[in-house]
């Protein structure tokens, strides 16, 4: 065989003596000079295309392509450079270029470089998703700081770039709940929504990133939203439901809650957590029935659910006095720090309701460096003064009441222990 090559490549300089240097002559002959494993010839050869036809970009590719593969990384970087100057807002070679970085493994200074390719609006939207996820997701898992500030920077730019892409500001949206800007996070899906509302995933990141934020009145409005378009989407009815049973509008939480449920279907995760809303809800309605059934049969799905054990245990607390149930369930709970801020405000309020304000002060410390709503603040001040930390207990009610508890709850708490 390869005798056979030798002796087409001596035919190709016959030819080529004869009628000059053609593109098929110098394709054959870098295709044969390849395949005997003559690598140098070969590159000569698809040089000296890129060199006959300089504005070809393909052949340029080829060479540059060539070249990587076979470890010339410095040669394949030239015709990369050859190739933007020819059309700068080549994003392929841009990209090849900028991968340097990449594998350097400098991650934020590859997305500092391909600021030309992501503020190019001509350049499709997805090729540049397609390159930048990965890194979100990378970011999601490492949390590296200027990881971080080089996507909140990419972000940015994209959705300078593409106002109108719905794409753009999830993205950014993503970035920036990931870092823990919540506020921009919730604008930026919410803008994503505004464009385009038929993207079922936007609205979740956002209704759940409200609830996580104590946006109740928010989680209602765009809950609502949300249902027009996906009527079906048991998520939303829940949402809507917890969020009304949070501003205290109980009669419209049963009735979201209770269509919620009927959507579950086998889901038993979500069917939990509608139960254990339901749960509190019964209780806020004075139907104390219900609402063990409700939380039994929450147990019944998942009976180490710490959710549905805080949940349960405060309405017992409310309800009894000394209930050695509700204590062993916050106890579990109290006993493992993990749990989320939401869980621990809930079995500070059960300590607090059973007088075990040692227990009720620690947890509510918890929950406010995890970040708390209104109500967590208004329950903090409560323990402190049970404590007997007055001046701190003042300073938490005043936080609640600037995150928008109620005034006339905290107010006359306020008056008579600043009096005092």
């Amino acid at each position: 065989k390869t005798g056979e090559k030798q002796r087409l490549l001596n035919t190709l300089d016959k030819y080529e003596q004869v009628i000059g240097i053609t593109e098929a002559i110098t394709r054959a002959r870098f295709e044969t000079l390849d395949g005997m494993g003559r690598t140098e010839e070969a590159l000569a050869a698809i040089n000296k295309l890129t060199e006959i036809y300089p504005s070809n970009i393909e052949y340029k590719y080829l060479a540059a392509s060539y070249c990587r593969t076979k470890g010339f990384d410095d040669q394949a970087t030239m015709y990369y450079k050859q190739i933007v100057e020819l059309d700068p807002s080549d994003s392929r070679a841009r990209l090849a270029l900028a991968g340097t970085e990449k594998e350097e493994g400098n991650k934020a200074g590859y997305l500092q470089s391909i600021s030309p390719i992501i503020t190019n609006p001509s350049l499709s939207i997805d090729v540049k998703l397609q390159e930048l996820i990965p890194y979100v997701l990378e970011y999601s898992d490492k949390k590296d700081p200027e990881l971080g500030q080089a996507l909140m920077d990419v972000a940015k730019q994209l959705v300078t770039t593409h106002p109108k892409e719905a794409k753009a500001f999830a993205m950014q949206g993503d970035v920036l709940s990931i870092v823990g800007k919540n506020e921009g996070a919730v604008a930026s899906y919410i803008s994503a929504t505004q464009l385009n509302g038929n993207i079922y995933a936007v609205w979740e990141q956002l209704i759940s990133l409200l609830i996580s934020t104590y946006h109740y009145d928010e989680v209602i409005t765009q809950s609502e939203k949300a249902m027009e378009i996906f009527p079906n989407q048991a998520y939303l009815y829940y949402a809507g439901g917890y969020g009304s049973y949070k501003k205290r509008k109980y009669e419209d939480a049963l009735d979201l809650l209770s269509q919620a449920l009927i959507m579950t279907g086998k889901n038993n995760s979500q069917k939990i957590s509608v139960y254990n809303v339901l749960g509190m809800v019964y209780d806020e309605l004075g139907q104390p029935d219900k609402s063990i059934e409700a939380f039994e049969t929450a147990l019944s799905l998942n009976p180490r659910s710490a959710e549905t054990l805080s949940q349960y245990s405060l309405v017992l607390s409310r309800r009894i006095e000394q209930s050695e149930k509700a204590l062993s369930m916050a106890d579990k709970l109290f006993a493992d720090q993990n749990q989320s801020a939401m869980v621990h405000q809930w079995i500070a309020e059960v300590f607090y309701n059973q007088k075990k304000y040692d227990k009720a002060s620690q947890s509510i410390q918890v929950a406010i460096q995890k970040g708390t709503d209104a109500y967590g603040y208004n329950l903090a001040g409560d323990i402190l003064i049970a404590v007997g930390d007055t001046d701190k207990a003042l300073e938490m009610w005043q936080t609640a009441i600037n995150k928008g508890f109620p005034e006339a709850d905290v107010k006359k708490k306020l008056s008579d222990h600043k009096s005092q």
